[in-house]
């Protein structure tokens, strides 16, 4: 997936936020990792209500870019 996020950004020509905000994204994968690591219940639920995170570093991270990118096409 990470692979696939990287591909996408480089081919739309995604800049720095967008790149950051994938690294973010990595962190909060490691973190539902180790929330799971056991495979108890109550580990992979709560990596479960929390994998929307994932998602919305993503997004804020393409907000970013095109808020703060001067050079957009009209």
């Amino acid at each position: 997936m990470l692979f696939a996020l990287l591909l996408v950004g480089y081919r739309s020509g995604l800049g720095f936020w967008y790149y950051l905000s994938v690294v973010v994204a990595a962190l909060l994968m490691a973190w539902h990792q180790w929330l799971a690591r056991d495979r108890q219940p109550a580990g992979c639920f709560a990596a479960f209500l929390n994998n929307h995170l994932i998602g919305l570093a993503v997004f804020i991270g393409i907000v970013l870019h095109y808020t703060f990118n001067p050079a957009l096409p009209a």
